[in-house]
């Protein structure tokens, strides 16, 4: 088991070196989640409408309402054993593929709504 915790913290580390995730904590305001969403979808032709996005709610909530909205990606996330959360934007087939991989290894990816 140790193993695999410290693979999925290596794997962790590795995708926010290459800009492929943000960990961004569990109580942080609009105006640093929109940042992160748009440097994580860069180049994908995503919407990121912050005026459908309430000021008053949170990640998980702001995360569904863009994924209600996004056809072929996902605002996904890894459970990293925090309060905060390591956000990903993956297509929805990698997304189906990396929920799978990670819980052969007994741990989570998940969408965003779902942390």
């Amino acid at each position: 088991m140790e193993d695999m915790d410290h693979a999925w913290e290596e794997l962790f580390f590795a995708l926010e070196r290459k800009g492929k995730l943000i960990e961004l904590d569990w109580k942080a305001r609009k105006d640093s989640f929109i940042p992160a969403v748009r440097k994580l979808s860069a180049g994908l032709n995503l919407e990121t409408d912050e005026k459908i996005l309430n000021d008053e709610e949170d990640i998980p909530r702001w995360g569904k309402i863009l994924n209600a909205q996004w056809t072929e990606y996902v605002l996904s996330a890894m459970d990293i054993g925090s309060d905060s959360y390591a956000l990903m934007v993956l297509s929805k087939e990698d997304f189906e593929k990396a929920r799978e991989l990670a819980k052969v290894i007994l741990h989570r990816i998940a969408v965003i709504e779902e942390m």
